[in-house]
């Protein structure tokens, strides 16, 4: 099989960082200039920058060395606030302009060692710019050039005495559009091809492309293409190139390429420079081939991976071909396609990337002129990870109505890559009660029986419901508060800590406050369970003593029916910025203890003393002996836990559970009493006909007339 060898390419390319953009893209390899003017000082010419003066910093120019000449000192381009923007293409905050309708400049900076050495050793680059030509009059003309000389006309048609010059730029004729330009030593050339109407006076942003091919030419030549870049409903991915004017050929040695200048006859405006090595580069390093998966990602290992991506668009014709390369040596890819036919407009290819732990390398090269013949448009060289993935999709299933004693087909969706066996685990909360078929299965059946529990169902018991960063406070779900304020507070490593960080359960702990002249402050909350008789209670609570705020001493009190039944009446020492546990419990008497069937109620008080007290509470537990009675209607949260070799994912779904199938059904909204189903109990039988005939010609029609409601 082919193969493509990358060892001289990644020796010898110098890549230049793009900070400023790298915040916008991370593929910013092949980079070799960005200017972006984003100098700081508003309304300086462009002469001398950056000059390092103004507030923010200036953000000098990737790739570009010392500070900007110009021929003359007046009627000079200007630093503006705002960008040239088009479409989605990454911007900064300035670009250059004139505010003169007069005058004529020529503004150069000189390429660094790195950029130069870059443009020197590439096998192509790639350059854009936004323009905008704006100045009522067709005699606004302008341009910029990438040379080896500094040019002596500010048109860059004029500049035609030779003298060495060599180079390539994109200008405007006179009462005419834009055009690609080339200099070789002795004169200019251009192209007589009528080019697209991209006017030089509308004030319209245009994103101009060009790409120079070294040495692909006849003899040997460079070959110089200029673009006009169109978007793709106003993105960058997907536009397309539509060429300006004639292909154009010039032998040069691009070793001698230094100097990046911009000219202006009245009024263009130019932003956002970028000269790269690939397209993608110069579009602010969005990747127009879109590929998939995407660079650096991380895939399941599979045999059948597909490589995807978007052909770049063709600058001659309709049809692209490409080279497809993929290995897992960057140095060394084999090529996948062979025969040139089958390249053509090719978007996917499937590959084998089974093993786990492999880093792949693929890239795709493409023949965009029209037919296949000389070098590819060298592509980027695009990295995925296979791996085992954890579960990617987990849902237990809808929420269902079911009564006590029928069965539930669970029903639950799974999504996984399939590269490790899935374990499936399913729980319930509360667990009495219920029983599954499998709990080890994706979908059992579940039946849930009357049962008693031992464990009231306190809401948000730990103080866990409300997600706090590290040492910020919030609200305390489900929990009221008494007298002054109360809420919960994650005690963290970080903002107001306490208790070195830690909370005695999860992250968050409740707090409780008495303000000054207050006997008390604190957190309650009211119980959907009731007092039961002859059954013994205890409850449990995490007491803190705040390291924030005065200690006057705790109360935890069971209640019923606002009746407080047992308590604990700061009975524990409890040292500075500590926990200790505090237990209070309590027998009901029988029958006819006056609280029985009253609910029961959870207390957490701090105690007043004059001055702003506060104490702080955590994991809150009641328990029940013996236990609490099955709810008339249950509501019970089932749990599904899918984990495969990497990692797990859970998902949960609610049941809620009525005595009997017929109010199940009333619950569920169904209506299911008729007019002949006297008792209401869904079914119309020997009983409702009873009924009937004990209430048979009872007469319930007035007597007498009736006053009017």
């Amino acid at each position: 099989m082919n193969t493509k060898n990358r060892i001289k390419k990644v020796l010898t390319l110098a890549v230049v960082a793009m900070a400023v953009i790298l915040t916008a893209t991370s593929a910013n390899a092949g980079l070799i200039v960005y200017e972006g003017f984003q100098y700081s000082n508003v309304g300086d010419i462009l002469t001398g920058q950056p000059d390092g003066a103004g507030t923010p910093a200036d953000i000098d120019a990737t790739g570009l060395a010392g500070t900007y000449a110009a021929s003359t000192t007046s009627e000079q381009l200007e630093i503006i606030a705002g960008s040239l923007t088009f479409g989605d293409l990454p911007v900064l905050g300035n670009y250059i302009g004139s505010g003169s309708t007069s005058g004529n400049n020529i503004y150069m900076r000189n390429l660094t060692a790195g950029a130069q050495s870059s443009v020197s050793s590439a096998g192509e680059i790639w350059f854009s710019i936004v323009v905008q030509p704006n100045a009522s009059s067709s005699a606004s003309q302008g341009g910029f050039a990438l040379a080896n000389q500094t040019l002596t006309k500010p048109k860059i048609l004029d500049n035609t005495a030779g003298g060495g010059l060599v180079g390539f730029a994109v200008g405007s004729q006179t009462s005419a559009n834009f055009q690609p330009y080339v200099w070789n030593g002795t004169g200019i050339a251009t192209g007589t091809t009528v080019n697209p109407a991209l006017s030089t006076t509308d004030g319209t942003n245009y994103l101009l492309v060009g790409h120079i091919s070294f040495d692909s030419g006849g003899g040997g030549a460079d070959v110089y293409k200029l673009y006009n870049y169109e978007l793709n409903a106003g993105s960058v991915v997907g536009g397309t190139l539509t060429q300006i004017g004639d292909t154009l050929e010039v032998d040069l040695d691009q070793s001698t390429l230094d100097r990046i200048q911009f000219t202006r006859q009245r009024r263009p405006s130019y932003d956002e420079l970028r000269i790269g090595t690939t397209l993608g580069i110069v579009l602010g390093g969005i990747d127009p081939m879109e590929p998939s998966p995407e660079d650096g990602g991380q895939v399941s290992a599979s045999s059948t991976q597909v490589l995807s991506w978007t052909n770049l668009p063709p600058t001659t014709g309709s049809d692209v071909w490409v080279d497809v390369y993929f290995g897992t040596d960057a140095n060394a890819l084999d090529a996948l396609i062979t025969n040139p036919e089958d390249g053509l407009n090719v978007t996917s290819v499937t590959v084998d990337a089974s093993v786990i732990g492999q880093t792949y390398y693929w890239q795709v090269d493409s023949y965009i002129n029209g037919s296949r013949i000389g070098d590819p448009n060298e592509g980027t060289l695009y990295t995925f990870y296979a791996a085992d993935l954890p579960p990617s999709i987990v849902d237990a299933g809808v929420d269902m109505i079911t009564w006590y004693g029928q069965g539930v087909q669970l029903d639950a969706t799974v999504g996984d890559d399939g590269v490790s066996a899935l374990t499936y685990l399913w729980s319930a909360v509360p667990a009495e009660g219920v029983v599954f078929s499998d709990e080890t299965a994706e979908a059992p059946i579940v039946t849930i029986s009357k049962a008693s529990y031992s464990a009231a169902r306190i809401v948000n018991a730990g103080f866990e419901d409300a997600v706090h960063g590290d040492g910020t406070w919030g609200a305390a779900p489900g929990w009221s508060a008494v007298s002054a304020g109360s809420g919960s507070w994650n005690p963290g490593t970080s903002g107001t800590i306490g208790y070195g960080g830690d909370a005695p359960e999860g992250e968050n702990i409740g707090w409780g406050g008495a303000d000054t002249g207050d006997d008390e402050g604190g957190l309650a909350q009211v119980l959907t369970e009731t007092l039961a008789s002859d059954t013994t209670y205890t409850l449990t609570v995490e007491v803190g003593n705040s390291p924030l705020y005065d200690w006057g001493g705790y109360k935890v009190q069971l209640l019923a029916g606002g009746t407080v039944l047992a308590e604990d009446l700061d009975t524990v020492t409890i040292a500075d910025n500590t926990f200790e546990t505090v237990t209070v419990t309590h027998t009901s008497g029988g029958v006819s203890d006056p609280n029985v069937g009253q609910p029961l109620e959870i207390r957490l008080i701090t105690i007043g003393i004059g001055a702003y007290t506060e104490a702080n509470f955590d994991d809150v537990r009641l328990t029940a002996d013996p236990g609490f009675p099955a709810p008339a209607v249950g509501i019970v949260e089932l749990t599904l836990e899918v984990t495969d070799n990497v990692g797990s994912l859970a998902d949960t779904m609610m049941i809620d559970v009525y005595g009997d199938a017929c109010k199940a059904a009333i619950g569920a909204g169904l209506d299911p009493i008729e007019l002949t189903d006297h008792d209401g109990n869904c079914i119309t039988d020997l009983g409702d006909l009873i009924r009937m005939v004990t209430i048979w010609l009872d007469d319930y029609s007035v007597t007498e007339p009736v006053v009017k409601p």
